[in-house]
C-alpha cells in the first residue's frame, strides 16, 4: 500500500504498518493510555450519574 493507505487501516492493524512505509514506534503505552482514558471518560460518567441520582433522591426524600 502507498500513502493513500487511510490512517484507520494502520489502527485496525494495531498501528504496526503506517502509510507510506513508515513504522511507528511500538506503542503498548499508547493504546494503553486510550484504554486508560476511555475507563477515565466512563468512570467519571458514573460517578456524575451516581451524583445526580443521589442529588435527585435528596430532593424528594431526607437523606439517611
Amino acid at each position: 500500500m502507498g500513502c493513500k493507505a487511510p490512517f484507520k487501516l494502520a489502527i485496525a492493524q494495531k498501528l504496526t504498518y503506517a502509510p507510506c512505509g513508515i513504522k511507528p514506534p511500538p506503542n503498548p503505552a499508547g493504546s494503553l493510555y486510550y484504554i486508560v482514558f476511555i475507563y477515565y471518560l466512563i468512570f467519571n460518567i458514573f460517578i456524575i450519574l451516581i451524583y445526580f441520582i443521589s442529588f435527585i433522591s435528596n430532593r424528594e426524600k431526607p437523606s439517611f
